[in-house]
């Protein structure tokens, strides 16, 4: 081999190197932003407009990938979908707004697919609780006036509610919260708060409370004092118009 077929060999070699490498750091790079771009949607992470790390090209692939997932409803998360219907259909304002069945059907694929984003193999109750927010909101948009069942997280949101207006100004720790909420009204209110939520003071591993600690975050009725550890206040600005679906 002569010296110029040498040194063609040499600089073919080095540019398939470079080329390799190129595309080695591009796919680590994407990696990196599925994985944020999971972790996000995992931990409910929210983003200022300015500080969006995830393009619509990433969030589509997203999407595409976790088709592949087929979760199934828990039977709890069923038990809590038909509740939250039958109530839905003895409300005289759903039937005049044609509640049907067809709605129960919307609800059981909205848990699903929030499970399917999730990468989850069950869907759970907090997916169907979720499935039911957006659900009322999409009734909102189309000027279909619904109130609110009297489900667990309603009940204990206002508790909660209730607990932080009378309580406390600077606001409690939702350990402390949790407490306070159990022991609050009438015996009858105590029991009720128990069956609801259990005695776990834990968000990671009682998904009830989870559930109502994050329709107080979304509250405009709430103040986040501070979030490592978490304490909530409640807004003396604000009126007192109780909504957590927003």
């Amino acid at each position: 081999m002569n010296l110029r077929r040498l040194l063609a060999v040499i600089k073919a070699v080095e540019e398939r190197a470079l080329k390799e490498a190129e595309a080695k750091e591009r796919l680590e790079k994407q990696l990196e932003l599925e994985q944020r771009l999971a972790k996000a949607i995992l931990n409910d992470v929210e983003y200022s407009d300015g500080t969006k790390p995830f393009s619509s090209i990433t969030l589509a692939k997203y999407i595409k990938f976790v088709k592949n997932f087929k979760p199934e409803l828990t039977d709890e998360a069923n038990d809590y979908l038909m509740k939250t219907w039958l109530e839905l259909r003895a409300n005289d304002e759903a039937k005049d707004n044609g509640i049907s069945p067809r709605h129960l059907n919307t609800l059981m694929r909205t848990t699903l697919a929030i499970a399917r984003l999730h990468q989850k193999p069950y869907a759970t109750i907090e997916d169907a609780h979720k499935a039911i927010l957006l659900v009322r909101e999409m009734f909102k948009q189309r000027n279909i006036s619904i109130s609110e069942a009297d489900t667990y997280v309603t009940r204990n949101f206002n508790k909660a509610i209730d607990v932080l207006k009378t309580e406390s100004i600077k606001g409690l720790h939702v350990d402390d919260l949790f407490d306070m909420v159990l022991l609050f009204g009438t015996e009858k209110d105590q029991e009720q708060a128990k069956a609801d939520l259990g005695l776990s003071r834990s968000i990671k591993y009682n998904k009830k409370w989870r559930e109502v600690i994050e329709s107080l975050k979304r509250s405009p009725l709430i103040k986040i004092i501070s979030r490592k550890p978490l304490i909530l206040a409640y807004d003396m600005n604000k009126g007192d118009i109780r909504s957590f679906s927003k």
